[in-house]
């Protein structure tokens, strides 16, 4: 599919927000987590209590964000596994189970695919 288009500061916030989160969980030694994504449409939307009128239809939508099953520990038997299909595999692509930094790194590269700046966007970028 095709990335998701985001105002420059919000994508610069979730960009420092996601960083953060993989740091914290790889000084965990923490590897195997996922980004789930919530969209909800502006008609979906409830006003703010005591405010109306704030989601009109060309209003944009919401975005609700986490990173989930972040439980699996790099382990000896994670790094076992690692040494193991490093050994059995003789071309380019990486092992399925990496160290928590290289996870994070790879992560972080793949997020960077997810969401990019709306080029229309005057927040400056």
């Amino acid at each position: 599919g095709k990335p998701l288009s985001m105002v420059a500061s919000d994508l610069r916030y979730l960009e420092a927000a996601v960083f953060n989160d993989t740091q914290l969980l790889s000084k965990q030694s923490l590897m195997d987590y996922s980004l789930l994504l919530a969209a909800v449409p502006p008609e979906a939307q409830p006003d703010s209590p005591g405010v109306s009128g704030l989601s009109t239809p060309d209003s944009p939508g919401r975005l609700c964000l986490g990173i989930i099953d972040y439980l699996r520990p790099y382990t000896w038997d994670k790094q076992m596994e690692t040494a193991w299909k490093s050994l059995g595999q003789h071309n380019s692509d990486q092992p399925t189970v990496i160290e928590p930094n290289d996870y994070a790194a790879r992560f972080l590269r793949a997020m960077s695919t997810y969401f990019v700046a709306d080029c229309s966007d005057k927040d400056g970028g």
